[in-house]
């Protein structure tokens, strides 16, 4: 960026400019133009100096002055400060928006083959099949698309898609601003008239709306029109949208304050809104909302999400204590019936007028769920459950037959203290014919609770009840969804007087049906809203210059019965009114009131007053005040809030009426100096619940006192800093009074900082402590104090011969226990292979292994995670360097100079901690290795090194290779652990025109160790050395002869055998590589595998150390043939065969690819 701007400023315009202008504190905006720093000058005044801000592209001046001053200067053609973009960012995200920012831009590149010819579109893309079939494995098909396209169809017409279809089974992570997906198609035609149609994966969202708010991840059509309603009239613009889909998912907003933890930092898990606790969350549909605020997604932001198992980690820029308030709306994956959704709205102006209309519905379809089988039984039950799901509980016991390498039980009975109960009981043998799934409904209310095995999957025992009183937490029955159907309608008139000055009336109709298999229950469905108001949005005010009057009055009635679509308030409105959001239907009747003037941000007076009416909830008033003003260098900022409502609430089994009271205020004072603020914030937040009779304080929904004072420095382009410290006294009811109970300090540290073109420095640092006035006891919580921060430094040094970045993250937050299973996917498609190691025929866990060879691909490692939470600290540490000598001395005189500009280095460094060790060092020193392995819960450390010398030299070469990785992971059975460490060394050598000799050694240490699986504890040290010739007579032709001897031994004894297993392997190849430049390329190759082994067969050390074939003589061989058929269709196919020692038959595989380019 910095040569970029070095460059234009170059290349600025050579006429300096001069105006005269007089001395202003606030600072002298010269030009429309950006300056080019280090041109302005001051003629008449030679002591006078010029700062320039480019943030806001102003000059100040290091004195005051009366006379005006000649100040001459030359600007670049650019303003800095104003945001530039090609593509709106906003766009990206929104399918229903193309007028000015279309999803695609193609560059003008050369034409290229493709299958065939478009005029008028440009397009770009494949699209590829595959076959595959072997004589171990069944024929599977796979296939990829990727297709982008715009362009004129006709004259009038146009259209533009995006079709991508990737056939991956998750969603992208969530840890970015913006989100790239997978599977992906929609394409949309646009007439110049001003219509639109889109059909494939669309967003649809609401038009301006006071009640009907929805944002629906869809696949289906949306068809939009902007039109004149009446061509004579100049002000009768129309939009009507119709649209009609399938969802995708459904909308829940969720509190997760009940989770929170002082000073952890997650990840937090997202239930479902009926308490479903492993939901998948839809990809770029949430809103994470952090008392009130909107935060943004992404590592550099404030906070990252795993959609697949809905869980949300906050980053550093963000802290989280035990009074933050979290809610998130989001879609997430409930698909057990078809839904359709059925969207419409027309908004029309005509003159002064606007009328509009909007319609929602979505149905679920009764008579075609998805992945739900409902028999007779089923929907008769569900018919008389009406709206309450707890009655919607039917057995999941299926019987099946017995069914191989399944989770299987049969039924028996158990006498337990005389009494005979039927159980299930988990068969792995033929006995087991019921297929059962057990849902999760709390401790001590199911019989049944999950055992620990090495079996494929999750399996329950029986538990017997105790004085009648269940033990277990697990039932053989499930919840079925109902169907639900929910539509609302709305219509509206608004009336502009002038072009602030508007009046407005909505009406909102609204049904929601939650079980369409029955007629119970339905007196509520149906409900009704409206609002009316006056709003004026800034008319001049004659008796201030530059002030501006507001006003904003409404009322609005909702009827009991009335139900949204998606939340259309904000966020804390319920919380504002100190009332919980619950399921009760009472009518609601709110009054508001808003008057004031305001100029700008800073110099502003605006008052608020609400009236509600909420049955017994809500009987009370609200007053907000929101000031501002700027004297000089002094900025004062205040906002009050007083609350008072009457309720009735139950208090000890009994209703009773309370009084809430919230006050509310946040006063700000900061001077403002050329080079700094320096500022002062006091705040309280005073709720408190009052039962009348008593007058007895019994909850609070927060209750606080905060002091902060602060330092920061002025707005500059280069470095920007800032300090501040809070000191918090929390209050808590005690014995129907608000007493004292926490006091909090807080320190936050913030740097960015761009020294010069090439060191650039970012830190943000929070130090907090938490000291309970009421407790003294000791306490050794891990959050009484807490710390974390983040450190980003790029650097670039010696003529950039030297480039280093180095991230590192410390917080506290929590380590999930996980479970796994291993899932059988197509052949090929998958990472490990399952070998019935003990011939019982039943899937073990520790029979599964990282597949060796392609056909046997055949299962994926899938993580299940759990509600078994531990609090730990975390660290992420992330460097790379890279190391070359500057390119003058590949030139120099100076042989030394010479000599080690041939050298060139990269390493990255990662590491990922969790930690329960409160040590200091081994807390916030990554690479420590002094924590106890009981105290470090997980990690993934990989460390790459490579060093080269002469790397650009075709003649002769030298590459050194260091690797290492260690991972932990804690499962639910115990701690799985892997450690690999290996060196590596390659000499190349061109021996004449023709042959070319290169040596590869190695040495490998491979380090296993699991809690559960006793088998899968090895070390195994291997050295191996790999030499090969090739003979290469023309550019179209290559032969390979090569030869590698490997010596592997594990170092822990067999417990069975009392041996140490090790094998020696000795490998002679061929390989012949023949090339046509772009037509046709064929790789074929040979092995002879001879493998000397001692030890026992059958387990995990010999599937490691034999690389998944036998002792004795083995024998791979493999054909690849690219072929380019013209007009952009190219073909592939590959085969794969081997034979292992005494094997009867050879494995063959093959598979044919076709790829057509666009």
């Amino acid at each position: 960026m910095m040569v970029f701007i070095a460059t234009i400023t170059l290349k600025a315009q050579n006429l300096e400019r001069c105006k005269w202008v007089k001395y202003s504190q606030k600072g002298i905006a010269l030009d429309t133009l950006s300056l080019v720093n280090g041109s302005i000058k001051i003629k008449n005044q030679p002591n006078l100096r010029a700062i320039y801000d480019v943030s806001t592209n102003q000059v100040k001046f290091n004195q005051s002055f009366t006379d005006s001053v000649l100040v001459c200067y030359q600007v670049l053609p650019f303003l800095l400060n104003k945001k530039n973009f090609k593509r709106d960012i906003a766009e990206y995200n929104d399918t229903t928006k193309f007028d000015q920012n279309p999803y695609l831009r193609f560059k003008t590149v050369e034409k290229r083959e493709e299958i065939f010819s478009t005029p008028g579109i440009q397009k770009s893309g494949s699209l590829t099949r595959g076959l595959g079939v072997g004589n171990q494995q069944s024929v599977f098909v796979n296939s990829a698309l990727n297709l982008q396209l715009e362009g004129q169809l006709t004259k009038d017409v146009s259209v533009l898609a995006t079709i991508s279809d990737q056939q991956v089974p998750f969603q992208p992570e969530g840890n970015t601003q913006q989100i790239q997906e997978f599977d992906r198609v929609f394409i949309q035609f646009r007439h110049k008239g001003g219509s639109r149609l889109t059909v494939g994966d669309v967003v649809f969202r609401n038009q301006p709306s006071q009640f009907l708010k929805y944002y629906k991840n869809v696949q289906g059509g949306l068809l939009e029109f902007d039109y004149q309603a009446f061509p004579e009239e100049k002000q009768s613009q129309a939009k009507t949208k119709v649209g009609i889909a399938l969802s995708k998912g459904k909308f829940a907003s969720i509190w997760i304050n009940n989770q929170l933890r002082e000073g952890v930092q997650g990840p937090y898990r997202l239930p479902g809104p009926n308490g479903e606790r492993f939901i998948i969350i839809l990809a770029n549909s949430e809103k994470v909302y952090l008392d009130g605020k909107l935060l943004k997604r992404g590592f550099n932001f404030d906070y990252t999400i795993d959609y697949n198992n809905a869980e949300i980690t906050f980053n550093t820029n963000v802290v989280i204590t035990q009074f933050s308030r979290v809610r998130v709306d989001f879609e997430y994956s409930d698909r057990n019936y078809n839904r359709t959704i059925l969207t419409a709205s027309h908004y029309q102006d005509y003159k002064k007028f606007t009328i509009f209309g909007n319609y929602y519905e979505s149905t679920d379809s009764r008579n075609n769920p998805v992945g739900l089988t409902l028999s007779d039984n089923d929907i008769d039950l569900l018919a008389q459950a009406g709206d309450d799901p707890n009655l919607a509980l039917v057995s999941s016991v299926d019987s099946v037959g017995f069914i191989e390498n399944q989770i299987l039980y049969r039924l028996q009975d158990t006498l337990v203290n005389g009494q005979v109960f039927p159980i299930y009981r988990y068969a792995p043998d033929s006995s087991g014919v019921f297929r059962i799934s057990f849902t999760e409904i709390g401790p001590n209310r199911g019989d049944y609770r999950l055992l620990q095995t090495t079996a494929n999957g999750r399996v329950f025992e029986w538990v017997a009840p105790v004085n009648g009183i269940p033990q277990g937490s697990f039932t053989p029955q499930r919840v079925v969804p109902t169907p639900t159907k929910r539509k609302m309608m709305t219509v509206g008139v608004a009336y502009n007087f002038t072009k602030q000055d508007r009046v407005y009336a909505e009406m909102a109709f609204s049904e929601r049906d939650l079980n369409r298999f029955s007629d119970l229950d339905d007196e509520d469905n149906q409900g009704r809203a409206f609002k009316v108001g006056y709003i004026n949005q800034g008319r001049k005010f004659h008796w201030g210059k530059g002030y501006q009057w507001l006003a904003d009055i409404s009322l609005e009635w909702d009827e009991a019965t009335f139900l949204p679509i998606d939340r259309f308030r904000s966020v804390e409105f319920d919380r504002d009114w100190s009332i919980n959001v619950d399921t009760s239907q009472v009518d609601d009747l709110i009054f508001k009131g808003k008057i004031g003037i305001k100029k700008d941000k800073n110099n502003q007076f605006i008052y608020e007053y609400n009236q509600r009416l909420r049955g017994t909830q809500v009987d009370g008033w609200q007053q907000k005040l929101d000031i501002a003003k700027r004297i000089g260098p002094w900025q004062l900022t205040t906002q009050g809030f007083l609350m008072r409502n009457q309720q009735t609430l139950q208090v000890n089994a009994a209703p009773a009426p309370v009084l809430s009271s919230w006050e509310r205020f946040k006063g700000d004072l900061g001077y403002h100096h050329r080079w700094a603020v320096l500022g002062y914030n006091y705040s309280l937040d005073k709720n408190q619940v009052t039962v009348l009779a008593s007058d007895s304080v019994i909850a609070t929904a927060m209750n606080f006192e905060q002091h902060q004072w602060y330092l920061r420095n002025a707005d500059s382009a280069r470095i920007r800093w800032s300090v501040d410290y809070s000191l918090r006294y929390d209050n808590l009811p005690q014995e129907g009074k608000l007493i004292r109970n926490l006091e909090s300090n807080t320190v936050n540290a913030r740097l960015n900082a761009r020294f010069n073109q090439n060191q650039q420095l970012g830190l943000i640092m929070t130090y907090r402590t938490i000291n309970n006035l009421r407790d003294t006891t000791s306490n050794n919580d891990l959050n009484a104090d807490n710390i974390m921060g983040r450190i980003d430094w790029n650097g670039f040094f010696f003529e950039r011969a030297l480039r280093s970045e180095l991230t590192f993250a410390t917080s506290t937050g929590r380590e999930l226990r996980r479970e796994f299973v291993f899932i059988q996917v197509i052949n090929g498609q998958g990472t490990h292979t399952w070998r019935d190691d003990n011939g019982d025929g039943i899937q073990d866990l520790n029979e599964f292994y990282l597949a060796v060879n392609f056909d046997e691909r055949n299962y994926i490692k899938v993580f299940t995670p759990t509600d078994q939470f531990i609090r730990a600290f975390t660290n992420n540490f992330n460097y790379r360097v890279s190391l070359r000598a500057p390119y003058s001395w590949r030139k120099s005189t100076s042989a030394p100079q010479v000599f080690l500009s041939k050298f060139s280095a990269n390493t990255s460094w990662t590491i990922v901690r969790r930690l329960t060790d409160e040590d200091i060092y081994n807390r916030f020193v990554p690479f420590s290795n002094r924590i106890a392995d009981q105290d470090l819960l997980s990690t993934r450390e990989v460390v790459r090194s490579t060093l080269f010398f002469n790397r650009t030299n075709p003649a002769y070469g030298l590459t050194f290779n260091f690797s290492q990785s260690r991972q932990k992971q804690l499962l639910t059975n115990g701690f799985e652990a892997t450690n690999q460490e290996s060196y590596g060394l390659t000499l190349r050598r061109n021996l004449g025109k023709i042959f070319n000799f290169k040596i590869e050694g190695a040495a490998n240490n491979q380090y296993v160790r699991s809690d559960f699986l006793q088998s899968r504890n090895y070390n195994i040290i291997s050295r191996e050395a790999k030499p090969e010739l090739a003979f290469q007579p023309n550019p179209g032709l290559r032969i390979i002869g090569f030869y590698r001897l490997a010596e592997k031994r594990n170092t822990f004894r067999n417990i069975e055998t009392d041996t140490l297993e090790n094998a020696r392997i000795q490998e002679f190849g061929v390989e012949v590589r023949w090339n046509k430049l772009g037509n046709r390329n064929i790789v074929m190759n040979v092995r002879n595998i001879q493998i000397d082994y001692q030890g026992q067969l059958n387990n995990a050390v010999s599937y490691e150390l034999l690389e998944a074939l036998q002792p004795g003589t083995n024998w791979r061989w493999s054909v690849n043939w690219q072929q380019r058929l013209g007009n952009g269709l190219q073909l592939t196919l590959i085969y794969d065969g081997r034979r292992t020692a005494n094997a009867p038959t050879a494995i063959h595989t093959g598979r044919a690819q076709i790829t057509a380019l666009f």
